[in-house]
């Protein structure tokens, strides 16, 4: 049985407004369906990043098995190596995609938890308590202050506790890298570069030369040798 959210007065009436000092204890029945939308909102979003990593996945794929065949057919060495640098880079931006899906992932699964343990409090009867009492809707907020919060964390360089920081975030950037399979993009990047291990005499060669011109461009001109008097006979 659900208790109202304020008690009437004798006539009927509710309770007038006694100023912003005043709380009303919100209804556990409406809060749990604010909730419940809520839920069932951001699990659709928890699918549909789930179903875009998959996607991103064969995109990329499908990419390098392309690029790897255009470039065994192909007879220059430059275009070989403008396409095996260019599938680099757009894996690279295809991760970065994945990468930015798997932190919002991560703060809709945080939010879900939140809002599951609030379930639980209401079912036991908790419902009126102060923790059960969290702002919903809030998951914009959150995805907003998340980012905010990485902005500033990297402010303020001088002070002793930014090592800390420094750390924490890098163990939480390894985790969400993890998660968005920065091991399998490795790969493929590896593999954008394949259709140059044929090749590599020729890289060789052009290496050298490349690697001569600076030398000599940072040598300078060679010395003369310096001029005798030639003595003209009497």
């Amino acid at each position: 049985m659900s208790i109202p959210p304020f008690l009437p007065e004798a006539d009927g009436r509710p309770p007038l407004s006694r100023g912003p000092s005043s709380k009303q204890i919100p209804d556990p029945a409406d809060f749990k369906a604010r909730m419940s939308d809520e839920y069932k909102i951001l699990q659709d979003k928890i699918d549909k990043i789930g179903g875009f990593g998959f996607t991103i996945k064969g995109w990329s794929v499908t990419a390098v098995i392309a690029a790897t065949a255009a470039g065994s057919t192909a007879n220059r060495l430059l275009t070989v190596a403008m396409v095996s640098l260019g599938l680099a880079v757009m894996l690279i931006f295809f991760f970065r995609f994945e990468l930015r899906q798997v932190r919002l992932s991560r703060l809709f699964g945080e939010r879900a938890r939140k809002l599951e343990n609030t379930f639980k409090l209401i079912d036991r009867g908790d419902g009126r308590t102060k923790r059960a009492r969290i702002p919903v809707p809030y998951t914009a907020h959150e995805i907003i202050l998340a980012g905010l919060e990485r902005k500033l964390s990297g402010r303020d360089p001088r002070k002793s506790s930014d090592e800390n920081k420094l750390s924490r975030r890098s163990a939480q950037w390894w985790g969400v890298a993890r998660q968005a399979d920065v091991l399998f993009y490795f790969v493929l990047i590896c593999l954008a570069f394949l259709p140059l291990l044929p090749r590599y005499g020729a890289i060789g060669w052009h290496w050298n030369q490349w690697v001569g011109k600076i030398q000599h461009h940072l040598a300078g001109p060679a010395p003369r040798p310096p001029s005798r008097a030639i003595e003209v006979p009497k």
